[in-house]
């Protein structure tokens, strides 16, 4: 299964990591526009990751991401909350664990 970059516009395109994985300093930072990731486990076993202080961060406010939040519901999620700018969704494979080789 390939990891999904969707986006609070509603569109949703594949990713590959540059590596055998995703890295979160540089590229998943660079993808989500953020140097804070939050990370949800969903309710297929799959994880999402979105900025975790887009909510908090003074200045322009990032979009709603309607199809994240809907996911973010599935999974268990308080009903008001949602999620906010785009979003990587990937298996645990796809991510950068702290034992990898660098």
């Amino acid at each position: 299964m390939m990891a999904l970059l969707v986006k609070a516009n509603g569109e949703v395109t594949t990713l590959a990591p540059k590596g055998r994985t995703f890295e979160f300093k540089g590229e998943l930072y660079e993808l989500l526009a953020t140097d804070c990731i939050q990370l949800l486990q969903l309710f297929d076993g799959r994880y999402m990751l979105c900025d975790e202080e887009a909510k908090i961060r003074p200045g322009e406010r990032k979009p709603v991401n309607p199809m994240a939040t809907r996911l973010l519901w599935i999974s268990g999620g308080m009903r008001d909350d949602e999620i906010l700018g785009d979003v990587v969704i990937c298996n645990r494979k796809e991510l950068q664990n702290d034992d990898d080789e660098h």
